[in-house]
């Protein structure tokens, strides 16, 4: 923290504001409301689920 505070302000706050817009392009939080959408339409589909079910089975292997 005493690195951080030793630091000018400007240059924390232009750091701060250039993470942040990395961060917002790699992912995607303005789109993220369709995430939940996603999830749940992805449960409800029988096929994903079958082969969620195939995966965890191989997963666990032979009992």
């Amino acid at each position: 923290m005493q690195q951080l505070l030793a630091k000018p302000k400007l240059a924390l706050l232009e750091t701060k504001a250039h993470v942040n817009a990395v961060t917002e392009s790699m992912v995607g939080t303005g789109r993220s409301w369709a995430d939940a959408d996603g999830l749940y339409a992805g449960l409800r589909d029988e096929e994903g689920r079958a082969s969620a079910q195939a995966y965890v089975a191989r997963l666990r292997g032979p009992r």
